[in-house]
Parts: structure tokens; sequence; C-alpha cells
């Protein structure tokens, strides 16, 4: 496949809209070196998590950090999460999907559909 010629990448995430990082995939095998990189940076970064709740969601990603030794207790101000799917608008109603539109000026994408069956 041959990509337009004014389809190209960008050497640097777009920090205009405050840093804010949206990231999926984080609780996945490469999400949680990938969300501490952003952090360690200074990015705020908001991860969509399949989750039943804020704190369900919340735990499961700061135990996929804890769990390669990557959590850091002063991220707490820098992190946040919201409950959601790969569907459209990731699951989220009109006002939540809007608010992620206007303020995230990056989406890193790592989630994937895996089934071993």
């Amino acid at each position: 496949a041959v990509l337009p010629m004014d389809v190209c990448p960008r050497s640097a995430m777009d920090t205009t809209l405050g840093a804010r990082v949206l990231v999926t995939g984080v609780t996945g095998f490469v999400g949680p070196f990938v969300l501490a990189a952003l952090l360690a940076k200074g990015h705020h970064v908001i991860c969509l998590v399949r989750a039943i709740n804020w704190k369900a969601a919340w735990d499961r990603v700061t135990r996929s950090l804890a769990y390669v030794h990557l959590w850091d207790e002063r991220w707490h101000q820098c992190l946040d999460v919201v409950c959601g799917d790969m569907s459209p608008q990731f699951g989220l109603e009109d006002v939540a999907y809007g608010e992620l539109a206007r303020t995230v000026g990056t989406v890193v994408h790592m989630a994937a559909k895996v089934n071993m069956e």
C-alpha cells in the first residue's frame, strides 16, 4: 500500500492542548512501559480502560504498572482513567466523548482484540 504524499508521520507528539494524551491498551503487554514513559516525560495521560467503574479501571492501570515495577505514586496527579472500549466513540456518551475530542492532543493506540479460540 502507498500512502498519499500529504500523509506523513510527525516527529513529535502534539502537545498544543496541554500535553494531554489518550492511551488505549495500557493493561496489555507493552502498555505499561509506554504509559510509564509518557508519565515520566510529564504528559497528562488519560487511559481508556475496559472496566465496570472508575475505581476498577484505576486499579487495573496501577496494578499493570506495579506488576512490571513501574508505578510511581507521584503520577496520581497526571494520570486519569476513563471507562470505555473500542466501540464507536469508545463506548462513551456524547458529552464525555466530546470532552476528550476537545482536550486530547495525541492518541496512542495499543488496544487489540485478542481471541485465543
